[in-house]
């Protein structure tokens, strides 16, 4: 987790205007599928195609994603979600919208299979907090789970 951390901390250019660190949450379109576990079965296959496809778009605006994390979430409904945070080889543009850090190039961002939400931090302790919160989430929401039985 620290080496996470220093890596973001060490190489993320964070301005008002601009981030080369960008939060990007994929949440799945259920009337796209099946089932869930169909989704849960070639979800690798869909994030990494994801990934593939943004770095295809970023190239053509001389930009590419040099380090990533991302980590699976489930609803409640058991279908999963992904929450990850890119870190680009060249800041882009962002603005501020309802509180949040918004990326100017979202509809680059778009994804087939389903919703994406996407935010710029604002400083590099946001992006230690987003990266503690979602990294350790699922394992001590799963420990309260099995301690409480």
């Amino acid at each position: 987790m620290e080496q996470f951390k220093q890596v973001f901390t060490k190489h993320a250019k964070i301005s008002r205007d601009n981030s080369n660190v960008v939060f990007v949450t994929l949440t799945f379109n259920r009337a796209k599928f099946l089932n869930n576990i169909y989704v849960w079965h070639y979800l690798s296959e869909y994030v990494n195609d994801y990934l593939s496809n943004l770095n295809k778009k970023l190239k053509k605006h001389d930009n590419k994603i040099i380090f990533f994390i991302k980590t699976y979430e489930i609803h409640k409904d058991y279908f999963p979600h992904v929450h990850m945070i890119l870190l680009l080889k060249r800041p882009i543009r962002t603005f501020f919208w309802r509180n949040k850090k918004r990326i100017a190039m979202k509809r680059k961002l778009e994804w087939n299979k389903g919703f994406v939400d996407v935010f710029a931090p604002n400083n590099t302790k946001h992006i230690c907090n987003y990266l503690t919160k979602y990294i350790t989430k699922n394992y001590f929401n799963q420990s309260l789970k099995t301690n409480k039985s």
